[in-house]
C-alpha cells in the first residue's frame, strides 16, 4: 500500500460459524454496498426471483474465505477459488450463511 494511502474497515466482515461447522470455523463475508441492499431488498418477494437459486449466487459473491471442512475432515475448497464447493454444503450451512449475510438487509425491509 502506498504511503499516505488509508484503507476503510468497512467491506469485510468475519462471522463464527461454530454453529454450523466445528469450533473455531469462520467465513468472511463481503459486505454489501447500500446500492446492492436496496436492490436486494427491491428483489425479496419478486415473482421473477428463483429464492434458492438466486440465494446460491448471493453466497458465490458474497463468500470471500473461510477454514471449512468437508464431511472427510478435510479443507473445502475456497468459495471464491472454485465457487462450486457450494453443491458440498448441507442446507443448514447454507442457510446460516445467506441469514448472516442478508439478515441485516431483510431486517431493514421489515
Amino acid at each position: 500500500m502506498a504511503k499516505g494511502k488509508r484503507r476503510r474497515k468497512a467491506g469485510k466482515r468475519r462471522v463464527d460459524c461454530a454453529e454450523v461447522q466445528f469450533e473455531g470455523a469462520w467465513a468472511d463475508l463481503r459486505s454489501m454496498k447500500v446500492k446492492e441492499m436496496r436492490a436486494l431488498r427491491a428483489q425479496i418477494g419478486s415473482e421473477d426471483i428463483d429464492e434458492f437459486e438466486d440465494g446460491i449466487a448471493l453466497l458465490q459473491k458474497y463468500v470471500v474465505d473461510w477454514n471449512w471442512i468437508g464431511d472427510d475432515g478435510e479443507p473445502l475448497p475456497k468459495p471464491q477459488v472454485d465457487p462450486t464447493v457450494f453443491e458440498e454444503l448441507y442446507d443448514e450451512e447454507t442457510k446460516f450463511l445467506a441469514v448472516s449475510l442478508v439478515g441485516d438487509a431483510v431486517a431493514l425491509k421489515n
